[in-house]
């Protein structure tokens, strides 16, 4: 029986970077019995997200998702033909969309539509502050113009899920078995594509054969790469992306001024490393909200460290200062709380990346 490993996410834990790797050395990768299918009706890019596409119902399609439920036995058929051709021992599905867009339903209705593998789950997480933060600026860099508090609210909404693990993870449990789920820690600064592939995992590739591999290469104006803006530059580009809206510019227009302000950003960034400027500035929350989502992170902290060994609330990465919570630049200080609110904070105080 063939393997199949869905590769779920979640956004911003670097899957832009895992999956071009995958798409650049899919004949590596097939050379050593693990297929990452592009020849098909479920692939788009770089990743699987029409597969994820044909599970979510038509009334929550969105630009990302374009597919309508009932292209779904078209493309389960092109992808399983595919994955039949290929003889390989492991398939290897991956689209951050399958953490963010499916619900249980849809979950079930995935797992029964390839019980005919031996199914595994991979989902990398990373610690709640940074993955707000990093959404946010992401949310802004694709063209959103809501404030950093807006953007909170929506996430803190009681049916939003996106910083829910617990209730992101349960459904994949219940529908393809708990012991089929691996959870893995995102940090920054380790090197996701070694960390998918180790030894021990679900998709185990030699070290030598990394080594050989090409590593994905984004392009100058970083419009396929993921990596976030600091504050300040976010906030200038909120400002374009509210401006360009007022002016209800064609939608063809409007994307070149967004790409754009956004590469032009990035440029600014690259200066601002190399002459080590704006290095102490970090992203600002109100209290009340900052509370709300290190509860979030607390309720989480049970199911993430009993079943898979996982704690944010106490490993070392998320200590280094400059913490979140000192203001953007020109903004005045407020105050830190003092007893245990100030101490959760410090918990996870870090740098954006």
């Amino acid at each position: 029986m063939p393997k199949i490993v869905f590769h779920i996410g979640v956004e911003r834990t670097g899957t832009t970077v895992l999956q071009h790797f995958c798409y650049q050395n899919r004949r590596l990768l097939s050379e050593n019995s693990i297929c990452y299918p592009t020849r098909n009706l479920g692939f788009r890019g770089v990743s699987h997200r029409e597969l994820v596409a044909a599970y979510v119902p038509t009334d929550q399609q969105d630009d990302v998702l374009r597919s309508k439920p009932a292209e779904r036995s078209r493309i389960l058929e092109s992808l399983k033909g595919e994955i039949d051709a290929s003889g390989a021992k492991t398939i290897l599905i991956s689209a951050e969309h399958f953490s963010s867009r499916l619900r249980q339903t849809q979950i079930h209705e995935l797992a029964a539509d390839f019980g005919d593998f031996d199914r595994k789950i991979v989902v990398f997480l990373r610690d709640h502050v940074s993955q707000f933060f990093s959404a946010y600026a992401m949310h802004v860099a694709a063209g959103g113009s809501a404030t950093i508090d807006q953007f909170a609210n929506s996430i803190l909404h009681p049916d939003s899920r996106y910083c829910r693990y617990d209730d992101m993870i349960r459904p994949w449990a219940e529908a393809f078995g708990k012991p089929n789920i691996e959870v893995q820690e995102y940090r920054r600064a380790q090197d996701v594509v070694a960390q998918f592939f180790f030894a021990g995992g679900p998709t185990p590739l030699a070290a030598d054969i990394l080594v050989v591999s090409q590593r994905p290469r984004f392009d100058l104006l970083a419009r396929r790469s993921n990596r976030s803006l600091a504050p300040r530059h976010v906030e200038w580009l909120r400002a374009v992306n509210s401006r360009v809206r007022q002016l209800r510019l064609p939608r063809a227009i409007e994307e070149v001024w967004r790409h754009s302000a956004r590469g032009f950003l990035h440029l600014a960034e690259g200066a601002d490393r190399l002459f080590g400027a704006n290095r102490d500035e970090s992203w600002s929350l109100d209290q009340g909200r900052l509370d709300r989502l290190i509860a979030m992170a607390e309720a989480d902290e049970a199911l993430l460290k009993d079943n898979y060994g996982i704690s944010f609330l106490q490993a070392p990465s998320v200590l280094p200062a400059p913490s979140y919570h000192e203001p953007l630049r020109g903004v005045p200080a407020r105050e830190p709380r003092t007893g245990s609110s100030r101490d959760r904070r410090g918990r996870f105080a870090r740098p954006l990346r």
